[in-house]
């Protein structure tokens, strides 16, 4: 026979059970549990705090039915999963009210007073917006995948297209004289308009790479020069919608990184070109200015004259999921993003905006410190040494062929496209001023060849510049920049490459 308890001592256990239930559901601040019976009413709450965070009381639930809670779209599924539930089945369903999303288990109860369904309500709206900033993270990594290797296979054929535009110039220049004919002119004139389109191609490659770079430990940075990246990137957007306008006073150089800060620039240029709308580009204007702070910060302004934003709007515009665009047009991350990037720069960023009165956004950076070491000497640009013996290592022949082009008037130029041949003409105590290698190449990498040759003639290492063009590993990028070795990004400048060479000359001559 079991144990028989007297009345009031049964119904201070169930007093104590129901206070120990609705305890442990209260620890569960998004969770809210109804039980209702068969005809989908209410019959009991638990789980206020959840319902206060919605602004309502255990109360206002009683005696309705569960369907009133939800918005039209969603009734039907829910009250659906609510009878499979009393007719012994589970179910699961998502509701939303309020813009705010919950995930509704419904559950099978029996007992004495007939068959119900537990309703557990459990809001996911900030699960939802963080799996949607995870998509929005790994869109990002993959456009950056995309776009380094993208750089990467232009920048070897923009490194001979631009060498070899040079090369053909110095020697049209030097075959029509100082006054060349008419015919001469129009070839020359033809042969900048390639240069320039080349740069211009350039510049968007160099672009591209600043967005596929992960990120890097903040150097000194040229904020003009990241501006002008930036605005290279953003025209797609500017040039049908806005004109832009520059006023770029001399700051100071700023610790940064630029590919980060160009992602920022990016970011403020393309949503003021997206706020004028369907407005005539001739009224619409974006400008671009810098200037240097009371206390010497260098400061970036990007500022346009379109609608603005009133007060109500402008105190949101800094948070996550938070946009003005319609759906599927933003994902209101950008300047979320943005200033989480200028913050951990050690700078902010502002916005000053009213309605009918345009936005302007501020980036404010500190200054870099001044440089401690002296500068290392470099080669005046008259001074021309000759007969210097150069290795170019690359495993594209054309780029071989093209640096040879350029070094071959004053120098001996010894090509190599197989790196392993090349380890074994260094190893052969063959003597060479300076080595040019390309750091991505098949069967040994510019590194390891690097490493090899180190191993066996320390002395030569100081001689390697290894050629980049962009895609580069982590562990790569790390090594490089641990080396004291000089280094060169594709596309290749004629001038600056010819300067490199007179320098490792002259300096062997006088070791």
């Amino acid at each position: 026979m079991g144990m028989q308890f007297p009345g009031n001592d049964l119904a201070s256990r169930l007093e104590e059970e129901s206070a120990f239930l609705q305890t442990i559901i209260e620890t569960m601040p998004s969770t809210a549990v109804f039980v209702v019976d068969d005809e989908l009413r209410v019959r009991r709450v638990l789980g206020a705090p959840a319902l206060a965070a919605a602004g309502l009381t255990p109360e206002f639930y009683l005696g309705r039915t569960i369907g009133e809670f939800a918005l039209p779209e969603n009734r039907q599924s829910l009250e659906t999963a609510c009878r499979e539930a009393i007719l012994g089945r589970r179910a699961c369903v998502e509701v939303e009210r309020n813009l705010r999303r919950f995930e509704v288990n419904t559950l099978p109860l029996r007992g004495a007073l007939g068959r119900r369904a537990v309703v557990v309500s459990h809001e996911v709206t900030e699960r939802d917006r963080l799996r949607a900033r995870l998509r929005a993270q790994e869109r990002l990594v993959t456009i950056g995948t995309l776009a380094a290797g993208v750089g990467h296979e232009i920048n070897n054929p923009l490194s001979y297209v631009m060498a070899n535009v040079e090369i053909v110039t110095e020697e049209l220049r030097s075959i029509a004289g100082p006054s060349p004919s008419g015919r001469f002119r129009e070839l020359l004139e033809q042969l900048a308009e390639v240069r320039d389109g080349a740069e211009r191609i350039r510049k968007i490659v160099r672009g591209l790479r600043s967005f596929s770079r992960e990120e890097a430990a903040p150097v000194p940075t040229d904020v003009h020069a990241t501006i002008e990246v930036s605005i290279n990137m953003a025209m797609h957007e500017l040039r049908p919608r806005a004109t832009i306008v520059r006023d770029l006073a001399a700051v100071p150089l700023v610790l940064a990184d630029d590919a980060r800060l160009a992602q920022v620039l990016v970011n403020l240029l393309v949503n003021a070109a997206q706020a004028f709308g369907s407005r005539p580009m001739d009224q619409n204007h974006v400008y671009v200015s810098t200037h240097t702070g009371e206390d010497g910060e260098a400061v970036i302004e990007v500022r346009d004259d379109g609608p603005g934003m009133d007060a109500a709007t402008a105190a949101h515009v800094f948070e996550p999921f938070f946009t003005t665009k319609p759906v599927g047009q933003g994902t209101g991350l950008g300047l979320s993003i943005s200033r989480d990037v200028v913050t951990s720069l050690g700078g902010k960023l502002e916005c000053e905006t009213a309605q009918g009165k345009g936005a302007t956004f501020r980036v404010v950076l500190l200054p870099a410190r001044e440089p401690t070491e002296t500068p290392r000497e470099t080669a005046r640009p008259s001074l021309r040494v000759t007969n210097g013996a150069v290795l170019v290592i690359d495993d594209d022949p054309l780029v071989t062929a093209s640096i040879a082009r350029i070094l071959g008037g004053e120098h001996q130029v010894t090509e190599c496209t197989d790196p392993r041949a090349a380890l074994t003409m260094l190893l052969e105590d063959r003597e060479f001023d300076v080595v040019f290698c390309d750091v991505t190449m098949p069967h040994l990498t510019g590194l390891e060849l690097y490493k090899r040759l180190c191993a066996a003639k320390p002395d030569l290492g100081d001689r390697f510049v290894f050629m980049t063009g962009g895609l580069l590993q982590t562990e790569t990028s790390q090594f490089l920049e641990e080396l004291p070795n000089e280094r060169l990004e594709k596309p290749l400048g004629v001038q600056n490459l010819r300067a490199m060479v007179r320098r490792f000359v002259a300096a062997n001559r006088r070791a």
